[in-house]
């Protein structure tokens, strides 16, 4: 589990640049600074020190496909994640098979381990 935290570290002290929400597959993609993109699991949480602000169980299930739809909730829920934007990535941790990244202006993105697999988090250098 510890290779995912070394796969992570050259992200520790760049800035969110920009915030996505993939709502049909409830994805929360980060741009870093225009250097990496990271796309994190169905399985996160935006917070501060006293509340949930979002998380991938506030989106709804979608039964059909109607993309008029889904760019309209894309866009809710990037602007409401874009409390983000601007946030240096202070420090990563794992606790059991759950990830947690904490960042400047007290907001924190919990991700949990739901599978017995290890979590899928994609990176890609932009």
């Amino acid at each position: 589990m510890t290779e995912i935290i070394d796969d992570l570290s050259p992200l520790v002290g760049l800035k969110i640049s920009k915030v996505e929400v993939v709502s049909i597959c409830h994805i929360l993609r980060l741009y870093f600074e225009d250097k990496f993109s990271v796309d994190l699991p169905a399985s996160w949480r935006i917070r501060s020190d006293k509340k949930t602000i979002l998380g991938a169980s506030n989106i709804d299930f979608y039964m059909e496909m109607d993309d008029a739809v889904l760019d309209e909730d894309d866009l809710f829920y990037s602007k409401k994640a874009s409390t983000l934007e601007g946030k240096k990535l202070i420090d990563l941790s794992m606790d059991g098979g759950d990830l947690f990244f904490e960042l400047s202006g007290k907001r924190y993105i919990d991700i949990f381990n739901l599978s017995s697999e290890e979590l899928t988090i994609i990176m890609r250098k932009c």
